[in-house]
């Protein structure tokens, strides 16, 4: 069977069934027969989709056919679940949740609720695996295949690809709840494989409730946050534990952390803790900044104003894209200073972050300073240390 038949059968399984965590050395080992030993990774926890099988039992030997085989409080080993209300969807352990930037993934994760718009028109970057889970079904979404899971109707859309990645649509009416997946592996076949490989891992679960998301409320509710996201706990049934930070820019009344974090499947009634800003005290204290970086790897990784402030140290191969942001008053006063060499401003004049983004370029260490302007005075934030290693 060839590797687009392969493809083909895996999707129009998806249709049907429930994904079970993979039967990794199995797949990996015959991978390595198939296809001369070449091996595709997904992600840390390894969720391994061939592109060519030796029969069609092959595929059935990856799948489950029992929805209910799925313990409703613990996904397989290496996955976890997250989701929007009760509907859920199981990705690799390591994935991590609203890692973008410009609007773009920049590693395996999930994406939460609707996001901002696009500042910067970014592309994504290939072999980037990725979930939206959002409420409401797609604008112009066309339904290719239907079917149930759990007793539960599935809407689902065709995979289609464009621009180096191919994405589908899983839309869970009863819920309102949509899982756009989708993947930019640089082999279309593959990237099919995965998103159909993925597309089939969501269920309902009933008794149990997803922690909301947080992305739009400083935009669209400010210093009204707090009460917004307390109200939305309480109307799911969780208990919304407020602890105020005092060393957190930000407006009073902003959200600036959640713990379990948004997308975590609870029982009613179980705590949240919701972080709170508690206004500016000092004029360092209204701004909140941050450091990214994403490796020639697409591995992200990031400091917060706490770890400017504690003088950090990242380490971070050649290659490797380094940006400085900040949120709050006097934000777009924000500049940087260095002392090394390490790392040089990146020559993307028209980013979102210039001139306060870099690439590290030679082996050693920077020192990176951060700072706004006060009255025309300049208040530094914090000092960290990028070492750049070959």
């Amino acid at each position: 069977m060839n590797g687009p038949d392969a493809t083909a059968l895996l999707e129009r399984t998806a249709d049907q069934v429930v994904v079970l965590a993979p039967p990794l050395d199995a797949m990996l080992a015959e991978a390595d027969r198939v296809r001369r030993r070449r091996r595709v990774t997904i992600g840390g926890a390894v969720l391994a989709v061939l592109a060519t099988l030796g029969a069609a039992d092959g595929v059935a030997s990856l799948l489950d056919r029992g929805p209910q085989a799925w313990p409703v409080s613990a996904p397989p080993d290496g996955m976890r679940f997250v989701g929007l209300g009760r509907a859920v969807i199981a990705v690799p352990s390591g994935w991590a949740t609203d890692a973008t930037r410009c609007g773009q993934p920049v590693r395996d994760t999930v994406l939460l609720g609707d996001a901002p718009a696009d500042p910067c028109g970014a592309v994504r970057p290939a072999d980037v695996r990725s979930v939206a889970i959002t409420y409401g079904a797609p604008d112009g979404f066309v339904v290719a295949t239907e079917y149930e899971v759990g007793g539960r109707p599935v809407q689902r859309g065709s995979t289609g690809c464009a621009a180096g990645t191919c994405s589908a649509a899983v839309h869970l009416p009863t819920e309102n709840v949509t899982f756009t997946v989708a993947s930019s592996n640089v082999r279309p076949e593959l990237a099919r494989a995965e998103v159909a490989a993925l597309s089939i891992g969501l269920r309902v679960l009933e008794g149990w409730v997803a922690v909301p998301p947080t992305g739009m409320l400083a935009t669209d509710y400010g210093r009204s946050a707090e009460a917004k996201y307390v109200s939305d706990l309480r109307g799911f049934g969780l208990e919304p534990v407020v602890r105020i930070d005092p060393t957190t820019g930000g407006q009073p009344g902003t959200v600036t952390g959640v713990s379990p974090p948004p997308g975590t499947p609870l029982k009613p009634g179980q705590e949240v803790t919701v972080t709170v800003a508690d206004g500016p005290r000092t004029p360092r204290d209204e701004v909140a900044v941050g450091l990214g970086t994403v490796d020639p790897g697409h591995t992200y990784r990031g400091l917060t104003a706490e770890d400017f402030r504690r003088g950090a140290t990242l380490e971070v191969p050649q290659g490797t894209d380094i940006w400085a942001y900040a949120d709050g008053r006097r934000a777009r006063t924000l500049s940087a200073r260095q002392e090394g060499a390490s790392i040089a401003i990146d020559f993307w004049r028209n980013g979102p972050n210039w001139p306060t983004s870099w690439e590290a370029v030679l082996p050693g260490t920077t020192r990176l300073t951060l700072s706004i302007r006060v009255d025309g005075e300049r208040v530094d934030l914090g000092t960290v240390s990028i070492v750049v290693t070959e």
